[in-house]
């Protein structure tokens, strides 16, 4: 089964919805919405949303639509087959159709990021942010340190000659000059550069583990993640692999870290060539990624407003 087109009924007036036969990514669109738009495929699928009509290809190629008479060969308007029928021992998805969600690739709860590792990370990125910061002004004061003991003695050379005074309206812009290179030549003093280049280390080394532990719970390789997919299309499927058209792909990596998700999306493009995928994501990084693979890569983005 291939998912052409949804047409449906909204408060603005009508929709239509065209799928790419390899990957669609549609998207922002929040929980409730992804949730919402899941829910509304699946119930169009066999026909028992008011309102809303599927166009697919059946697993014998023929084209079908769905709608309030139930699935329709579109040639000769002769029943197809139902394919959303109860069985599949999952709640609200049936037959070939299957919503997959971070969770069912064993990547953690959805909506729910594991806290403790991403918080450290977070912090000590932070911590060292601010240390490289302050080791980075600490150093090219250092460097800097004659050219402004040169500037400092040149202020009071002015301050000092009648002739060189500045006027009223520049005397406080010298003031504060004054005051700022002091206050650099006093920091860079009482700074010990030595100690804070061995911190810094400490707490790259601390960053580095905490993402190693977090992407070892989180992120499995490309081979992982499609295995996965297939197993679990193999355990649901009714008629073979092939027939179980297509995935819609809720938000399943929302768990992984932005700077991993890139090699899984390409995984997943690869993937396509056997099964349908539809994306559905509030995520840049998702999108941004689709983007620059569309057109002509086999991927379509969809971006509501």
């Amino acid at each position: 089964m291939r998912i052409e087109e949804l047409r449906l009924q909204t408060g603005a007036g009508p929709m239509v919805l065209r799928f790419e036969p390899r990957m669609t990514v549609l998207g922002p669109l929040d929980t409730t919405e992804r949730n919402a738009l899941v829910d509304t495929l699946l119930a169009a699928a066999s026909g028992t949303e008011p309102g809303v009509v599927l166009r697919y290809v059946d697993r014998t190629g023929r084209q079908v639509l769905t709608g309030p008479d139930g699935p329709l060969f579109l040639d000769d308007r002769c029943p197809a087959e139902v394919v959303n029928g109860p069985g599949s021992g999952r709640p609200n998805e049936h037959g070939p159709i299957l919503s997959v969600r971070s969770s069912d690739l064993n990547l953690g709860k959805d909506d729910e990021p594991s806290v403790d590792d991403r918080v450290a990370v977070a912090e000590a990125r932070a911590k060292c942010d601010l240390l490289r910061n302050l080791l980075r002004s600490t150093t090219d004061t250092n460097e800097a340190a004659d050219r402004i003991h040169a500037e400092l003695l040149d202020l009071d050379r002015r301050a000092a000659n009648p002739v060189e005074r500045p006027g009223r309206h520049l005397v406080g812009l010298l003031a504060r000059r004054r005051a700022a290179l002091e206050r650099r030549l006093a920091e860079a003093e009482t700074t010990d550069v030595t100690a804070l280049r061995r911190q810094l280390s400490a707490l790259t080394a601390e960053v580095a583990a905490h993402e190693r532990r977090l992407a070892a719970t989180t992120t499995p390789s490309p081979a992982e993640l499609s295995r996965d997919l297939l197993d679990l299309i193999g355990r649901h499927a009714r008629h073979g692999d092939d027939d179980f058209l297509p995935l819609l792909l809720n938000e399943p990596l929302t768990q992984v870290p932005a700077d991993r998700r890139t090699a899984l999306l390409e995984m997943l493009l690869r993937l396509s060539t056997r099964v349908q995928l539809i994306y559905l994501t509030e995520d840049v990084v998702v999108r941004s990624w689709a983007r620059s693979h569309s057109p002509g890569m086999g991927v379509s983005v969809l971006e509501p407003v």
